[in-house]
């Protein structure tokens, strides 16, 4: 299947209203209620005038059957992105394509935010897996973000970044509990080792400082 994406236009208002009001897709949004088709038109309208928001169709080429669709609501200093996608195509590996496919359309240097329901695993996937990282978590919302950048090898660094916190998150579980058994088996010699420790951070930490003076 060859997908390709386009600016959403006028005969697109009833298939955006439809996949909004889709059951699962409410169920995963911040406002669960089913909007009236009045006020999404009116929404459309004043969303299409704003030339910084976009709202991009993903569409079959073959068939220019619709697949689903990608916004981009500009707010300050950062692109709050959505993206959702028709339940005929849903579950077949297409969000990944789709939503590449959309950031096309974004500036280079640009950064873009998604808020996902933690109990929403496929979004969480689908994000992480275009180097989407979690900033924020609030109530039953998670936020993440990611910098669009003319360096592409910046995402896999990311992802590298990522691999090493968590071993590091690990191993600093694993020093404290040696920390606590040092301090249970012997106090006195753990406490000796300890004051060195924080001696010799110290003198690193002069180190550094004339680095970067």
């Amino acid at each position: 299947m060859k997908i390709k994406i386009r600016y959403a236009n006028k005969k697109d208002v009833k298939f955006l209203w439809r996949l909004r009001n889709d059951n699962f897709s409410r169920r995963m949004s911040s406002n669960t209620k089913k909007i009236k088709y009045k006020n999404h038109t009116e929404w459309f309208k004043k969303h299409s005038n704003k030339s910084a928001n976009k709202i991009l169709l993903a569409y079959n080429q073959k068939n220019n059957e619709k697949i689903g669709y990608v916004r981009f609501d500009q707010n300050n200093l950062f692109n709050e992105v959505s993206i959702n996608i028709y339940k005929k195509y849903k579950k077949k590996g297409l969000s990944y394509i789709v939503l590449s496919l959309a950031e096309s359309f974004v500036k280079r240097n640009t950064i873009l935010i998604a808020k996902v329901k933690k109990t929403n695993f496929i979004s969480l996937r689908l994000f992480h897996s275009l180097n989407y990282h979690i900033i924020k978590e609030k109530n039953n919302f998670l936020t993440l973000a990611k910098i669009k950048t003319k360096n592409e090898k910046f995402s896999k660094h990311l992802k590298i970044i990522d691999q090493i916190e968590n071993v590091r998150k690990k191993n600093n579980v694993n020093w404290m509990k040696l920390l606590r058994l040092a301090f249970e088996q012997s106090p006195k010699e753990a406490s000796n080792i300890m004051s060195k420790i924080y001696s010799d951070d110290n003198s690193v930490g002069k180190f550094v400082k004339k680095l970067i003076k």
